[in-house]
Formats: structure tokens, sequence, C-alpha cells
């Protein structure tokens, strides 16, 4: 999807002199030495003002090149408030032909490097993991520069690095590749918080989306370990970290501080807040299934509705983040159908209760009865028959049914009349 360099010389300015030249130079670098939040408002107001009667002979070329800027920055706006990658590629594309054919290398490579970025969030969001590590790779080859923008150059390459960690990451896990895995995504959220505190003052939005960042990566590696773990009953080891989505809590509370009109920080809000509930229910339904293991598993508890709800909020939340995250929607509903098995199954059958309360009071009849007649003969107690046969079919019955035991007190009472 990339497009390739354009190795053949390319079409240099129109014929210009160097007043006018320094015209358009001067104009372009007004642009990009503005914030990007106020850079597509000052080259739509230069476009609008744009005179050709104060611009002679350059007019027609500065205005081609603001058009060009134009497209540059469109497509940033698209990406940032939008997510609109596919678009903003394709607006990518026309500027970095339009800088190649004036003969701006600098900004045709700025642009290819903000396609090729575009172009891996594309892939990634198709599930190609490895196209879109690829994409990632060169983008560094593009913005890479000794020129005066060199410093707006090393400001995408830093804010590139954190995603790239994570998505070499994101394979890793893939690959289940656990131990890779963490490395890499524990880099990424170190760099990642490197960048808030190197680019932005505590306190500003940027500050604490990446800091939300650095904390979301690690609740994502915690989410896959921890799903990885429930499905090898790992069940001990889950219900005892108390702490399971403390990671994705923390980072929804710094994304929601963060830079709330970008539409990637809106999505990572949901995630996080779908992680997090989760990594509850994990832990929750871990603590249960080692009551069920345990028989000591009530299937009414509270629990389970609460299990159920954080499910619920998970699903809605990833709903929320966009078409891309379907197959995590599709894990919630088989999550929510766990849940109702466990509860369906834990419960017991008052068939299968009656017929074990039998079993249990059968085979403690023969020792009651044992001890019973032993103890009768060693101490001297003189207990009649009948009373000792009664007395032991009482206790067993008792050990079997517990309180149940009092719906046969009829057969003790109705053969106590006959024989009164």
């Amino acid at each position: 999807m990339v497009q390739k360099e354009n190795d053949k010389d390319v079409q240099q300015l129109p014929v210009l002199t160097s007043e006018e030249y320094a015209l358009v130079v001067k104009t372009i670098d007004s642009v990009f030495e503005a914030d990007f939040d106020k850079a597509l408002p000052l080259v739509e107001h230069l476009i609008n003002t744009l005179n050709p009667q104060t611009t002679g002979t350059a007019f027609k070329t500065l205005q081609s090149v603001l058009k060009t800027i134009w497209n540059y920055f469109k497509a940033i706006n698209l990406v940032r408030t939008e997510g609109n990658f596919i678009e903003a590629y394709n607006l990518f594309h026309s500027s970095a032909e339009g800088f190649n054919v004036f003969g701006f290398k600098e900004f045709r490579d700025l642009s290819i490097g903000m396609m090729t970025y575009a172009s891996a969030v594309i892939e990634l969001r198709k599930s190609n993991i490895g196209q879109a590590l690829e994409y990632l790779t060169n983008v560094k080859k593009y913005l890479k520069s000794e020129g005066k923008y060199s410093n707006k150059y090393n400001f995408f390459i830093d804010h590139i690095e954190p995603e790239m960690l994570f998505v070499s990451g994101i394979k890793a896990l893939n690959d289940l590749d656990y131990a890779t895995a963490k490395t890499l995504i524990d880099r990424a959220s170190q760099v990642a918080e490197q960048v808030a505190h190197n680019y932005y003052q505590e306190g500003k939005p940027m500050y604490y989306t990446f800091k939300g960042y650095s904390l979301l990566y690690k609740a994502i590696y915690t989410f896959c370990r921890a799903e990885n773990e429930f499905n090898q009953f790992e069940y001990d080891k889950l219900a005892a970290r108390q702490d399971l989505a403390n990671e994705a809590i923390q980072a929804k509370e710094l994304l929601d501080k963060g830079d709330i009109e970008n539409v990637m920080v809106k999505n990572s809000i949901h995630i996080a807040n779908a992680i997090a509930n989760l990594l509850q229910v994990i832990g929750e339904l871990s603590s249960i299934m080692q009551r069920v293991f345990r028989s000591t598993f009530k299937p009414d508890i509270p629990a389970i509705a609460r299990l159920k709800q954080k499910i619920d909020i998970a699903e809605n939340s990833f709903s929320k983040a966009g078409y891309e995250l379907v197959p995590l929607i599709r894990h919630c509903g088989q999550l929510y159908s766990q849940v109702n098995n466990l509860q369906w199954l834990a419960k017991p059958n008052k068939k299968d209760f009656g017929a074990l309360s039998g079993l249990v009071s059968c085979s403690l009849f023969l020792p009651l009865f044992l001890v019973v007649t032993w103890a009768n003969s060693t101490f001297g107690i003189k207990l009649k028959g009948s009373t000792i046969i009664e007395a032991c079919i009482s206790m067993a019955l008792i050990g079997g049914f517990g309180f149940g035991a009092l719906k046969f007190k009829s057969l003790f009472f109705s053969s106590r009349n006959k024989k009164s």
C-alpha cells in the first residue's frame, strides 16, 4: 500500500526570482513551525488571503504549495479527530507527490513517513500485525533528517516508538511467546512515559494521554496473560492477585484527562474500561472456580450477577471502540455463556442429592452399629437391641440428610405408638 520513493529527477520549481523563492520558503516555514492544532487554520487563512498582485509570478506556485501543505495537515487532523486513516493515507500521498514536484525532498519524506504510518494502522486494524510492524519500521527511514526540521522529525519518531514496541509485543503474544512479549511491552510502557515527561508538562492533556498509554500497554499484556492462565486452570494464582485490574483502571483514569478530542484516545478509554471489567471477572471467576473444585460453591450468590454485569460493561465498551474489536465482543459473549454454564452445572440436582444422601446414610449405619454395640457390651449400658438399631439408624440419617432427616421421624413415632 505504501508508495515507493521516486528515484527519478524531480521537477523543480518554476523559474522564480530569489525574492519570490524566499517568499515560498518563508510561507512553508511559517506553517510547519506552528503548533499542530494551529497549522491547518493557518494554511486555510493563507489560501483565502493569497493575493496575485502582491505575490506576482509566485502566485500559482504558492497556491499549489499551500494546497499541498493543506493536504498534509488535513490528513493529520483526520487521524486525530476521526481516526480516518484511509482518507488520511490518500491525502498524505497527495502531499508527498506535491512536495516531490516542487523539489522539497525533506517535506516529501515527511509525507511518505506519515503515509507509511497510516498504512501500518490500516493493516493493524485488519489484524495483519506482521505487515503493520514492517510499515512502522519503515516510518523511521523516512522521518530521519539532518535538516532544520530535524527536531520535528525526532518528535514524530519518539511518538511512534512506543507503538512500534507495543505492536511487536502483540505479535509475540500471538505467537504465545510471553517472555518476549513482556520485555517489549514493558519497554513500550517506559518509552511512552518518557514521551510524556520529555515533551509535555504535567497537567496537559497529552501528558496524561501518554501516561495512560503507558499503563494501558501493561494492562493489555496482563489481560492476555490472565486469559491464558485461566484457560490452564491456574485459579489459585489468579484469585490471589488482588491488583489484577489496577493497571487498566489507572489507565482509564489518566486517559479520561487526556486528549479526548482524539478519536484514538476515546477508543483507548473504552478499551481500558472493558479490560478492567474483564480482569475483575477473571479474578472473581477464578475464586468461584476454586470453591467449585473444593465443593463449597453456592450458585445463588450475588457474585454471579456482578460477573454478568461486568461482562456486559466490557462488551459495551468494546463495541464503542470500533468494528476491529468484534473478536473481543464475541469473546465477551463466550465468557457470558461460560458463567451461565457454570451456574447451571454447579447447581445440585435434587435426585442426585437424595441418592448421595442415601449412600452416605447406608455407609454410616454399619460403623455406627458396630461402635454402639461394642460400647454397650464393654461398658454395660444394657440398651435393648431395638433401641440400638433405632439410634444407629437415626444418627446415620442425620449424617446423610442433615436436617432433611426430620422427614423420617414418622417412622420412629409410629413404631413406638404400636409398641405402647
